[in-house]
């Protein structure tokens, strides 16, 4: 007989032995408690009070079969088919960035600089996604109206059924193109969590990234530069006077992508870390 508990201990000790979980058996019981949660449809707490309830013979085929995906590599969020960020449950598949803690930063940041919460404010997030950070500032802010542009339509279909998941469709409108080539207005805010991961270090990632989540939403050239070369001029010609650049940058790239900005244009320049102290959003406004 299986039961909650044996079969966890199972999936964590596949999952070890299949080496594709970076943090350690932490991580591995993390991947094995996500996954078993979805396959019951129930809660972590749920599962752990539960720990020795027998599993009928459906279910642990059925957790069988997602163990062993996970261990071929594909990332959680992909099986289950979502993901939390910043307290919303999103929807992801592949084709789209998987959200990451480290992003909430630049939400956080927004909030630090945007103190009325009634705000009634325009504004554009490139490279759209699965939709975490411009549903998360709609989410937040009742009266912003946001733009996004992303190049695929999967992240542009997910990004719509996440707006009328979380009730915010009504402000949201999408543009398929490239960088702000489709924003024809002027804005009060640009936010962009662009891909920044040099070239060469790509095939270093673990196999989760490299091997399933979209290139082009990591891939950010030789030096991992060449989107920030693009936003930020366009960004300047596309926000107000003292409008607000917000964007999500590599550990070790705050001196390298600040030194982009002409500061004949540019003003107020920060860095923000995240929660682990590194350097995680570059923050700039338009004089």
């Amino acid at each position: 007989m299986s039961t909650i508990r044996t079969c966890l201990q199972n999936a964590v000790k596949k999952l070890a032995e299949a080496n594709v979980v970076t943090g350690g058996a932490e991580n591995a019981a993390l991947d094995a408690s996500l996954l078993l949660c979805h396959t019951l449809g129930i809660g972590r707490t749920e599962l752990y009070l539960r720990d020795d309830d027998a599993l009928d013979t459906v279910d642990v085929a059925t957790y069988d079969a997602l163990i062993e995906r996970r261990c071929l590599g594909e990332p959680v969020a992909y099986i289950t088919g979502t993901k939390e960020f910043w307290g919303l449950n999103f929807d992801v598949e592949k084709g789209v960035l998987i959200p990451r803690p480290d992003t909430e930063t630049l939400i956080a940041t927004v909030m630090a600089h945007v103190s009325e919460k009634q705000a009634s404010l325009s504004f554009v997030d490139v490279g759209v996604g699965s939709g975490t950070i411009i549903l998360s500032l709609l989410h937040e802010f009742p009266n912003f109206k946001g733009e996004g542009v992303d190049i695929s339509d999967t992240a542009l279909k997910i990004t719509q059924k996440n707006a009328e998941k979380f009730g915010v469709a009504e402000r949201l409108t999408l543009h398929k193109g490239e960088f702000l080539a489709p924003i024809e207005n002027t804005v009060d805010l640009i936010v962009s969590n662009p891909p920044y991961i040099e070239k060469d270090v790509i095939s270093t990632l673990s196999v989760d990234v490299k091997g399933f989540e979209p290139m082009e939403a990591l891939d950010g050239g030789a030096d991992g530069l060449d989107c920030y070369r693009v936003i930020i001029p366009q960004a300047c010609d596309k926000l107000n006077q003292g409008g607000l650049l917000i964007m999500e940058i590599g550990y070790d790239q705050a001196a390298t992508v600040t030194a982009l900005f002409d500061t004949e244009k540019w003003q107020g320049m920060n860095v923000i870390k995240d929660l682990a102290g590194h350097s995680r959003v570059v923050l700039a406004q338009k004089k």
